[in-house]
């Protein structure tokens, strides 16, 4: 086989995994809504509760570094 065309079809594949990654992670980031409030809708939950899942789950965090973590 030739070592060209296994490196190019190498490529593509990464990169296509690449791009499906960042518009599904942009997508879920366009919804409207908070997840954490969406998820947890028990009305007996506190706002320091709330934050603390928030924090859990890295929703803190910057948008690039949610994105890393993403990826």
């Amino acid at each position: 086989m030739n070592t060209t065309f296994l490196t190019r079809r190498a490529f593509s594949s990464v990169l296509s995994i690449f791009i499906l990654l960042s518009i599904s992670f942009i997508l879920f980031r366009l919804l409207p809504g908070d997840p954490i409030s969406l998820m947890f809708r028990d009305p007996r939950l506190t706002q320091d509760q709330l934050a603390y899942l928030r924090e859990k789950f890295g929703l803190d965090k910057p948008l690039w570094e949610q994105y890393f973590i993403y990826l």
